[in-house]
Protein backbone atom coordinates (compact mmCIF):
# COMPACT_ATOMS: atom_id res chain seq x y z
CA UNK A 1 0.00 0.00 0.00
CA UNK A 2 2.00 3.22 -1.13
CA UNK A 3 2.14 6.12 1.59
CA UNK A 4 1.65 3.97 4.79
CA UNK A 5 4.82 3.22 6.48
CA UNK A 6 4.39 -0.09 8.09
CA UNK A 7 7.25 -0.74 11.17
CA UNK A 8 7.68 -4.65 11.65
CA UNK A 9 6.47 -5.56 15.20
CA UNK A 10 8.83 -5.83 18.10
CA UNK A 11 10.08 -8.65 18.71
CA UNK A 12 10.22 -8.05 22.74
CA UNK A 13 6.89 -7.05 22.82
CA UNK A 14 4.15 -10.32 23.76
CA UNK A 15 0.94 -10.20 26.04
CA UNK A 16 0.18 -11.63 29.27
CA UNK A 17 -3.10 -12.92 30.24
CA UNK A 18 -4.31 -12.07 33.63
CA UNK A 19 -7.18 -13.07 35.46
CA UNK A 20 -9.12 -10.57 37.91
CA UNK A 21 -11.33 -12.09 40.37
CA UNK A 22 -14.55 -10.41 41.57
CA UNK A 23 -14.42 -9.11 45.64
CA UNK A 24 -16.29 -12.26 46.44
CA UNK A 25 -14.55 -14.87 43.87
CA UNK A 26 -17.76 -15.21 42.23
CA UNK A 27 -16.52 -14.48 38.68
CA UNK A 28 -13.50 -13.38 36.67
CA UNK A 29 -12.29 -11.57 33.74
CA UNK A 30 -8.92 -12.02 31.82
CA UNK A 31 -7.18 -9.00 30.35
CA UNK A 32 -4.36 -9.35 28.11
CA UNK A 33 -1.81 -7.08 29.34
CA UNK A 34 1.58 -5.95 27.53
CA UNK A 35 5.06 -6.94 28.27
CA UNK A 36 8.50 -6.39 27.42
CA UNK A 37 10.46 -9.57 27.39
CA UNK A 38 13.57 -7.14 26.62
CA UNK A 39 13.57 -5.88 29.90
CA UNK A 40 15.23 -8.34 32.97
CA UNK A 41 12.20 -8.42 34.91
CA UNK A 42 9.21 -8.69 31.74
CA UNK A 43 8.16 -5.21 32.57
CA UNK A 44 4.52 -4.20 31.56
CA UNK A 45 4.96 -2.27 28.55
CA UNK A 46 2.06 0.55 26.35
CA UNK A 47 3.90 0.42 22.96
CA UNK A 48 1.77 -2.54 21.59
CA UNK A 49 4.60 -3.63 19.82
CA UNK A 50 5.54 -0.16 18.16
CA UNK A 51 9.13 0.51 18.36
CA UNK A 52 8.43 4.20 17.73
CA UNK A 53 6.55 4.17 21.20
CA UNK A 54 9.34 2.18 22.78
CA UNK A 55 8.63 2.63 26.87
CA UNK A 56 12.41 1.46 27.84
CA UNK A 57 15.10 1.99 25.02
CA UNK A 58 15.88 5.23 23.64
CA UNK A 59 18.06 3.14 20.52
CA UNK A 60 15.00 1.20 19.76
CA UNK A 61 12.86 4.41 19.08
CA UNK A 62 16.14 6.25 17.28
CA UNK A 63 16.12 3.25 14.88
CA UNK A 64 12.62 3.19 14.07
CA UNK A 65 12.36 6.75 13.48
CA UNK A 66 15.38 6.41 11.40
CA UNK A 67 14.08 4.08 9.17
CA UNK A 68 10.29 5.72 9.16
CA UNK A 69 12.35 8.76 7.66
CA UNK A 70 14.56 6.37 4.83
CA UNK A 71 11.11 4.97 3.57
CA UNK A 72 9.64 8.92 3.34
CA UNK A 73 12.48 10.06 1.62
CA UNK A 74 12.66 7.58 -0.88
CA UNK A 75 8.79 7.37 -1.31
CA UNK A 76 9.38 11.47 -1.84
CA UNK A 77 12.43 10.42 -3.93
CA UNK A 78 10.09 8.11 -6.20
CA UNK A 79 7.39 10.72 -6.57
CA UNK A 80 10.04 13.39 -8.01
CA UNK A 81 11.24 10.87 -10.70
CA UNK A 82 7.46 10.00 -11.10
CA UNK A 83 6.80 13.50 -12.14
CA UNK A 84 10.11 13.66 -14.28
CA UNK A 85 12.30 15.09 -12.03
CA UNK A 86 16.32 13.76 -12.22
CA UNK A 87 17.37 13.41 -8.40
CA UNK A 88 21.14 13.12 -7.43
CA UNK A 89 22.51 11.30 -4.67
CA UNK A 90 25.15 12.86 -2.96
CA UNK A 91 25.47 10.92 -0.30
Amino acid sequence: MKGVFLLEKCSCYHTQAQTKWSDYGATSTTIYQGVCWGTKECEPCSCNGDKLKCDFYDYIRERAEKERLEYKIKEAIELLEKNGYRVENDL
